[in-house]
């Protein structure tokens, strides 16, 4: 039984996050910005002459292994940052505000990497994407650890 002058850093002692819940919150995040992808490719209108040498299909998948590619890059970087801010945060509020920090760090982070490569529209894209998967990401990750 818990006493109420235990304090908080004792209580989270016993909380941590296992391979499992690593594995489960990147693919969770890979799942989130796949279908955010497979959105914008299929639903959303394009002009005639978008992607006529592979088609959409093949233009997704191009672009799904560029995506995973640079995803799992972000994570792998990101990872140990986002689980001790999924394990040490305590405050409700803080920890409601974690999934939008990450969402956030994920666009930063790929944002640059494509401002530095391409234009501001590729920019925003891949940072929407990525946001989309970071959140999703941390979200997985806080359900794990508890």
């Amino acid at each position: 039984m818990n006493s109420p002058f235990q304090s908080l850093e004792s209580l989270n002692r016993g909380r941590h996050i296992s391979l499992l819940g690593y594995v489960g919150a990147a693919t969770a995040g890979w799942a989130a910005l796949e279908a955010t992808e497979a959105f914008v490719f299929f639903i959303v209108p394009h002009g005639p002459n978008f992607a006529p040498e592979i088609g959409p299909a093949g233009t997704f998948m191009v672009f799904s292994l560029a995506f995973t590619i640079g995803y799992l890059a972000l994570f792998i970087i990101l990872a140990v940052p986002m689980r001790f801010l999924a394990v040490k945060v305590e405050s409700t509020t803080t920890k409601r505000l974690l999934p939008l920090v990450s969402g956030a760090t994920f666009a930063l982070a790929s944002g640059a990497f494509v401002w530095l490569d391409s234009s501001a529209l590729g920019t925003y894209f891949v940072a929407m994407l990525f946001a989309v998967a970071g959140f999703v990401c941390m979200t997985v990750m806080q359900i794990a650890a508890k």
